[in-house]
């Protein structure tokens, strides 16, 4: 690309310019000349378009990825700790001695025990439900195992019914919970309670009742839909326990809870990660297209500022003449900034106006990609404009001043 952009950039000016009467460049026609006015307004008005369609694009990639980093996702991130429990027998038949004795420790809360992952998805299956008359038909879901703990060890809310509760006989075998995303999918909206788990698959009976409805939390990354997910109660052979800890005294707590896993555990290190900590890296992705946005923004504007500074300081030469005639004749400060900046200000406006649809649709296709997404605002289409008025305002009142300054004797002298 750079050879392509160099060979282009150089062919270009080598073609147009030997197609240009020699004696008008000589004599400096070309420069007051239409062609050369419609070359120069195109150049300002493709540079402040650029600029204008990059800050504009860059304010509102921001905004989204700081809307889903920041989303609400239903539960509570902070101060879990997720501890990997390994596939051997003794670990998991000795998990809850292990779960007892860091329960004692001043600054846990609580844990609970999983089969699945927060910051990752869930595994998806279709099973048969039942409807409160009878009817039976199939959707696809989500499949969660938990234990009684866990829907308030995550901060998570039931809207509707209760949680589990061990203490209830047959409840694992009895009884789900599912989401508020399964319930409207269902369509069991009106009465939740009423709906029924019928089975795996058609052919396999094994009916629970809907207990409760748990208001809809993310797994994984936040800008995706809630899928509908039933969530069972488990019977053993989890793979994850999740720690809530109170955020005092962190690196203690961890300590004490590796020494009370090497303590019953001796034969398996202790693998644990902080929530928040995953549920962040899973915005990689987004944090890199932004920076190199912001890298590509920084470069395009410097190049667009030089070329659109270096146009206001030609177009302030070839006025020279008439700011010194004007000024002999009694001109103004102000008359003289107005007669340089009308033109560029328009050029400007004209710019940004189209750079406004071109924004629009560039970020509202890249903004199909989130399933909770920006409301577009004006505030991040005024900044462009805002910002390059300024450095075009800058610059014209340096060489406006530069050019009242100057002895009128010494430039209309001078061909």
């Amino acid at each position: 690309m750079s050879f392509i952009i160099g060979l282009l950039s150089g062919i270009f000016p080598a073609f147009y310019l030997s197609s240009i009467q020699a004696l008008k460049v000589l004599k400096g026609k070309f420069t007051s000349s239409s062609s050369g006015e419609v070359l120069r307004r195109g150049l300002v008005t493709g540079q402040y378009f650029i600029a204008a369609l990059l800050i504009s694009g860059i304010l509102l990639v921001y905004e989204q990825i700081l809307f889903v980093k920041n989303k609400d996702i239903g539960f509570d991130r902070a101060n879990l700790v997720n501890i990997k429990i390994p596939s051997d027998s003794v670990v998991n038949n000795h998990i809850d001695v292990y779960i007892n004795a860091i329960k004692t420790l001043p600054n846990v809360l609580s844990a609970s025990l999983t089969h699945i992952e927060l910051h990752k998805e869930s595994n998806s299956f279709s099973p048969t439900l039942q409807n409160d008359d009878g009817s039976t038909f199939q959707m696809g879901s989500d499949i969660m195992y938990v234990d009684a703990a866990f829907v308030p060890i995550i901060g998570a809310e039931i809207v509707a019914g209760r949680n589990f509760d061990k203490k209830v006989a047959r409840e694992a075998e009895n009884s789900i919970l599912i989401n508020e995303a399964a319930a409207k999918k269902f369509g069991w909206e009106k009465n939740p309670l009423s709906g029924k788990f019928a089975g795996y698959t058609p052919n396999e009976h094994s009916k629970r009742n809907v207990i409760g409805v748990v208001k809809d939390f993310h797994l994984g990354v936040s800008y995706q839909l809630v899928h509908p997910t039933i969530i069972f109660l488990s019977q053993g052979g989890e793979s994850n326990l999740y720690v809530r800890i109170t955020g005092r005294e962190m690196k203690s707590t961890m300590e004490s809870m590796r020494t009370a896993w090497n303590k019953h555990f001796p034969n398996h290190g202790i693998e644990y990660s902080f929530i928040d900590q995953n549920l962040e890296a899973l915005y990689i992705k987004e944090d890199n297209f932004l920076t190199l946005l912001t890298g590509f923004c920084v470069i395009m504007l410097f190049i667009a500022s030089l070329g659109i500074v270096g146009l206001i300081s030609f177009t302030t030469q070839l006025k020279k003449r008439e700011i010194a005639i004007r000024k002999v004749l009694g001109s103004s400060f102000g008359n003289i900034v107005a007669i340089l900046s009308g033109k560029f200000v328009f050029l400007l406006v004209v710019a940004n106006l189209l750079a406004v649809p071109a924004t629009y649709y560039l970020i509202g296709f890249w903004l199909e990609n989130f399933a909770y997404r920006i409301e577009l605002r004006p505030g991040p289409f005024m900044v462009p404009f805002l910002i390059c008025i300024l450095f075009t305002g800058v610059s014209i009142f340096y060489h406006t001043v530069q050019a009242a300054l100057a002895n009128p004797v010494d430039t209309l002298k001078c061909e």
